[in-house]
């Protein structure tokens, strides 16, 4: 590690940042410096539920393994949130409908299609974009599953210390709640660059203690890699 490597600090849960963390890797070396503290953890839903629906919703990748833990695809058609989240539903069976960057493009695009199918989105306890009550505004039939819940956790020790430090830090935020969670956690002002995934996780954040906050071109797994990479390693 040299002085000025920025250090990057991963609170996703733990499965998806370990992964973010081995795409930096991959591009940066193995001796970059990666930071994992999980602000939240994910504690899967282990009671049978209803899949009796035509149609369903997927906002996140832990949604489609919530879902695949107690039902089966059998072939149903599936609208999704982001391209590794339809990558996986794919893969295990279920027919991508359509896929959006976000919650709230993927509620435009169903409720233009104003589909007479029965639809089930099947996500957290919290989930983003708000998406059966918009649907259901539209008149569609839909209701929510949870399949996962989040669990809260407290930053560790040596993610509050470099995010409050003087060494430069970078700090994805990938979903509002997190935001929340952390503004819940660090109390002080700190130098460290936030890159958001959309504007309503930069909402969240306290530019008054994170004046460096900054909001990636589309609201993707690939755009927030490509912007933290830009940002670890100038070239």
């Amino acid at each position: 590690m040299t002085v000025d490597q920025p250090i990057l600090v991963l609170t996703r849960p733990q499965v998806q940042a370990q992964s973010f963390a081995n795409a930096c890797y991959a591009e940066l070396g193995p001796d970059w410096p990666i930071i994992i503290s999980p602000l939240q953890k994910i504690i899967w839903v282990d009671r049978d539920f209803d899949d009796i629906c035509d149609v369903v919703i997927f906002t996140s990748q832990n949604g489609v393994q919530g879902f695949l833990r107690r039902a089966r695809s059998h072939g149903r058609p599936a609208w999704c949130v982001g391209d590794k989240t339809a990558r996986l539903a794919e893969e295990n069976g279920f027919v991508i409908r359509g896929i959006a960057g976000d919650a709230a493009t993927l509620i435009k695009m169903i409720a233009a299609g104003n589909p007479p199918e029965r639809m089930a989105h099947y996500a957290g306890l919290y989930a983003r974009g708000d998406i059966v009550e918009n649907l259901s505004s539209h008149g569609i039939s839909i209701r929510k599953i949870v399949v996962y819940e989040q669990v809260s956790r407290n930053l560790s020790a040596a993610a509050a210390s470099v995010i409050l430090g003087r060494k430069p830090v970078v700090l994805p935020m990938f979903s509002p709640r997190t935001a929340r969670l952390l503004m819940h956690e660090v109390k002080g002002i700190s130098q460290a660059r936030v890159i958001c995934i959309s504007a309503a996780t930069a909402a969240e954040i306290d530019r008054s203690r994170f004046p460096d906050t900054h909001v990636v071109a589309a609201p993707s797994g690939t755009a927030m890699l490509k912007a933290v990479l830009a940002n670890l390693n100038p070239r």
